[in-house]
């Protein structure tokens, strides 16, 4: 059998004479709490807050539906303002594209497509000849929009940033590539492609292809070479600009 527990009694120390408090009670004074007036005063204002970040929230969110991404003051001065379009004929949304509207449908090989055309040839097939080098130097200035008929831009020539050593930096990641390419390992598809005739490595993460997740790309022999382009301050210098 178990002895019932002693009662325990809370001892209650009486307050000094000079503290605040009901005169003569051993009871503590009552927290202070603010009025409810105090505190009704603070959350219209609260709320006011709240629902003016929610509404420019909305409307950002409404513009960026519409038209996208909207660039900032700053990039418009710098970017739109000096730039020079440049008109063509066609019309963008008559271009053929695949299900994914961000991608276009490869073109269907037909004949005389390899032929090396001269400037005077694709004049002649009505094509226009726009002088641009991409540099600061040139006036007008680096950024020239392509706009379709309807006005909308479907390519934009970018030049290259307004410093003295990126030049340099070019050199030295075509340097770097040019290293690559003679201790490299390629195969004939690998050297002449629908992008040009030179060596190509694909690096990063793919999934496609039948795979069942994400998967690094790996380069076998020349993941070494991969590895070094990669790392080459330069390359990231370019890649970070281009994108």
């Amino acid at each position: 059998m178990h002895s019932p527990s002693p009662d325990i009694k809370a001892k209650t120390l009486p307050l000094p004479s000079n503290s605040p408090g009901i005169k003569g009670s051993s009871k503590p004074p009552p927290l202070a709490s603010p009025s409810k007036d105090a505190a009704n005063d603070s959350l219209p204002s609260l709320k006011r807050k709240n629902h003016s970040h929610d509404r420019r929230q909305r409307k950002r969110n409404k513009l960026c539906d519409e038209f996208g991404h909207p660039p900032t003051p700053r990039a418009i001065e710098r970017h739109m303002m000096n730039a020079q379009p440049i008109q063509a004929s066609l019309s963008a949304h008559k271009l053929p594209n695949s299900s994914n509207p961000f991608a276009g449908k490869k073109h269907t090989p037909q004949r005389g497509d390899k032929k090396a055309w001269t400037p005077a040839q694709l004049e002649s097939q009505g094509l226009t000849l726009v002088a641009w080098d991409g540099s600061f130097s040139q006036m007008p200035r680096e950024t020239r929009p392509i706009l379709d008929r309807n006005n909308r831009v479907i390519a934009v020539l970018v030049g290259q940033p307004a410093v003295d050593d990126f030049q340099g930096s070019a050199n030295a990641a075509y340097d770097a590539l040019s290293r690559g390419r003679q201790s490299g390992f390629f195969a004939s598809g690998s050297l002449s492609h629908h992008r040009g005739r030179y060596p190509v490595l694909n690096v990063g993460v793919t999934h496609g292809k039948g795979t069942s997740w994400p998967v690094y790309l790996n380069n076998h022999e020349n993941n070494d070479v991969a590895r070094l382009l990669l790392e080459d301050t330069h390359i990231k210098r370019l890649a970070n600009f281009a994108s």
